[in-house]
């Protein structure tokens, strides 16, 4: 089986109105992506136009650009769909920031063409439900959280409890590292998961934005991910591409950075279509494809 990863894709902002206008950020690319079995990205945003900006994030934070809210307009579906996406993961900072309403629309709309979704949900247990897709005579299982340094950090995005909706994320660290809960969670979840597929894979939406190297705490995070049962970890968030590497044999790529964003000037242009190879028998292995963003849209060097 062969998989697609791309980055964060942002279908907001200067880009939302060439969309509108018919315009399909992911024309020169899909080619690409559509050479693998399945396809997987980052949705950055809700696309929707329904629901109110999120109480968790100021109007004071947002007009000092602390925070940012993203709603890609509905037809930027058509665009997803044509790219050939399979899965969208949506533990993030963006997929509550117009409320349930608005990323239920989003899950919703998804759906209707086929595209599956994760790391959201109508309560904490929904959110971290695994989604399972199938290609090559494999099953393969996906796992999607926030996992940010700190609770400040976590509640500004909405996360999900055991009766309200919101995102996946895992408990941020207590101090000296992975947190107890945290630790239960993912051996719980990956757990789980390996009853339904053959592979797990586990997306993070973590670290520090336009920081070139992983934090500490995602590399433990993601070596402890693998010790448990992951057969690779795959993250973004920081809007750059971060160091890709083995860990017991098995790939961790710490951010794959941007792959659709109208702010693309130097590092946050520079991108890739990350194919995750995975045999029937042994370990995995991971090869990348040079992308660089260009007026918002990826295009392979």
């Amino acid at each position: 089986m062969r998989i697609a990863f791309v980055g964060d894709l942002m279908l907001v902002g200067s880009l939302a109105g060439r969309i509108q206008k018919g315009w399909n950020p992911f024309a020169k690319s899909q080619a690409l992506l559509q050479d693998a079995d399945l396809c997987v990205g980052n949705l950055e945003c809700v696309v929707s136009n329904l629901g109110k900006p999120t109480p968790f994030k100021s109007a004071a934070a947002i007009k000092a650009k602390n925070h940012f809210v993203f709603r890609a307009p509905l037809e930027a579906f058509s665009s997803l769909k044509s790219a050939g996406f399979h899965l969208l993961t949506m533990a993030n900072n963006h997929a509550m920031d117009y409320g349930w309403e608005a990323a239920n629309q989003t899950l919703y709309g998804l759906h209707r063409r086929g595209i599956q979704s994760n790391g959201v949900g109508k309560t904490i247990a929904h959110a971290r439900k695994p989604t399972v897709l199938s290609a090559n005579n494999q099953t393969v299982a996906f796992l999607s959280y926030l996992a940010f340094r700190s609770w400040e950090g976590t509640r500004a995005c909405g996360p999900a409890s055991e009766n309200a909706p919101g995102i996946a994320y895992i408990p941020p660290p207590d101090g000296a590292g992975i947190s107890p809960k945290a630790q239960a969670w993912l051996k719980s979840d990956l757990r789980a998961a390996r009853k339904l597929a053959q592979r797990v894979i586990v997306c993070y939406h973590w670290g520090i934005e336009r920081e070139p190297k992983p934090h500490d705490y995602q590399r433990a995070l993601a070596r402890f991910t693998i010790e448990q049962g992951a057969d690779a970890v795959i993250g973004h968030h920081p809007h750059v591409l971060q160091p890709m590497e083995y860990y017991r044999n098995k790939p961790i790529a710490f951010s794959l950075g941007n792959f659709v964003a109208a702010r693309s000037g130097g590092a946050l242009g520079e991108t890739v279509i990350y194919y995750l190879e995975l045999p029937e028998r042994g370990s995995p292995t991971f090869s990348v494809a040079p992308v660089r963003i260009v007026n918002g849209e990826p295009r392979p060097k």
